[in-house]
Order: C-alpha cells, then structure tokens, then sequence
C-alpha cells in the first residue's frame, strides 16, 4: 500500500490529536472509522478511449482508461484475452511502482473475477488485449482503493466493436478480421465479480479505512486487501514502519472482508446509475 505523505509530514501535535481521535472512534472529517469518503465516479470522459473513468474520493482524484487492441492470445490460455496496466502520477506522494505492482495483481491473478474468455476473438489466435492507463492527479490518502474501483468503472465502460473473421488463417498469418462500421453493434464485459482493494490502516489502535493522507502518516502499518463481493480474499499487500501481530492481522483480514460488501454495493450501485445502455 502506497503512503502518501511521509511521517515528517505530521507534526508531533497533529499525530496525537489523531491517533487520540481514533482511538475514540472519531476523524477530523467526521467519519467513523470504518467510513468511506464519498465516491464522485464519471464514466467516458476520455472520448477516444474503449472506456474511461474519473473517480474522486475526498481530495484524492485518479483516473482510468482503457485502450483496446487486437493481439495474441497467452500460449497457456489460448481461449482468454490480455489486461495490462500501467500507473503514472501527477503527484510526488504517489508510490508508483507499488500501486501498478498491486493493480497487475489485482487483474492478472487466477481467479481475479475478469471475464477474461469473453475477450477471445479466435481460439488461440486472436484476441482482445486491453490496456488501462491510470493516472493519479491529486493525493490525499488511499490511492490503491481509489484506483481499483477506476479501474473497475473503466473496464465497465467499454465497449468493444463487432468483429467478424472473413477469412481462414493460414501458415504464419492470423485470419483477416472486418470490423463492424456500425457503433451501436458493440459489446461490455461483464467486470462484476472483479475484486477491489479495501485498506485498513493501523492509527492509535484502531482499524480504519480510506485513511486521508495524515492519517496514513500516522499508521502503524497499512493493510491492504483484494476483496471480491461475497468477501473472497485475493491479493494481500502490507506496508508501515511496524509489523502486524499475526492475531492482529487476522481480525483485520475479517474486518476488510466485511467491510467489502458495502464498498462493492454502493460502488456498483454508483457506475450503474451512470453507464449509459
């Protein structure tokens, strides 16, 4: 999990004032501690893009977009397309090499909830391969969460044209593929059943999520969990200056699993009220 601010950020007065709000299950914003901030999600706001999203989560604003092109299928799993991604950032505070490393596992894991088969073009020949560029252009705490769920809502929106083999392929050529000129004859992934990223941070002794900036400053250690709807576990990813207790990280393990649930209903409640049919 990337920090967003280092620990010198946070005079000595602030870090007590929060870590002593925590404690007492109050945030300077006026969340709970297991409250998000609310998402402010746009689809399709890159036009030249398969799909696109801003997604704003209080002063934290990052972006999606999803390029989609014909390739080859991967030699193991010739009935599946390709996802790729690539991070970059606006904002020093940004961890990027730690941010793509979680989002490549996040799309690339077996059993990731993409419906990677649906990208199929021609079995073991060709294929939709899709690279999501994100961008983070403003920090203020918990980048990974707010980039998951852009991905998410990017994935969501786009639309892949029609297309038709009109030829058979032959010795060391692919077949010849006619793209469908009508823009309405397109088709979207179903990206439901994919995870998103739900972050607990340690902060005087208490678990709390979408941590701002000062708060990730004054965390023990952050937590950062790939969690499907029904609270399967994916991918899990640690950072902080102290270790987390295997007790601790149990409970914390639970707690993020419970607190996915809500943050994929409101999340898909959200881009669905916003994708167009």
């Amino acid at each position: 999990m990337p920090p967003a601010v280092k620990c010198a950020d946070a005079s000595a007065g602030e870090a007590s004032f929060i870590r002593s709000g925590c404690l007492a299950g109050l945030r300077s914003d006026g969340r709970g501690c297991t409250q998000y901030r609310t998402a402010q999600i746009d689809l399709g706001v890159f036009p030249h893009a398969s799909g696109s999203c801003r997604l704003q989560l209080g002063g934290t604003l990052v972006t999606a977009a999803v390029c989609a092109e014909i390739s080859s299928p991967p030699a193991d799993r010739p009935g599946e397309g390709r996802v790729n991604v690539l991070v970059s950032s606006h904002s020093l505070a940004a961890d990027v090499p730690a941010l793509q490393r979680a989002l490549e596992r996040l799309l690339t894991a077996a059993g990731c909830g993409l419906p990677l088969e649906q990208l199929a073009i021609i079995q073991g020949e060709q294929c939709w391969e899709m690279l999501v560029a994100c961008a983070v252009l403003r920090s203020d705490g918990n980048e990974l969460d707010a980039l998951a769920m852009a991905v998410a809502g990017a994935l969501c929106d786009t639309r892949l044209p029609k297309v038709t083999p009109i030829s058979v392929a032959q010795a060391g050529d692919h077949a010849m593929l006619e793209l469908d000129e009508d823009i309405t004859e397109y088709s979207q992934l179903d990206v439901t059943r994919m995870p998103l990223y739900v972050t607990v941070a340690l902060v005087g002794g208490q678990r709390v999520f979408d941590c701002t900036a000062l708060e990730e400053a004054c965390a023990s250690a952050t937590v950062s969990v790939a969690c499907s709807a029904d609270g399967t576990q994916g991918a899990v990813a640690m950072a902080g200056p102290e270790a987390v207790d295997v007790s601790e990280l149990r409970d914390v393990l639970k707690a993020a699993r419970a607190q996915a649930a809500t943050l994929h209903a409101s999340f898909w409640d959200e881009i669905f009220s916003r994708r167009e049919p």
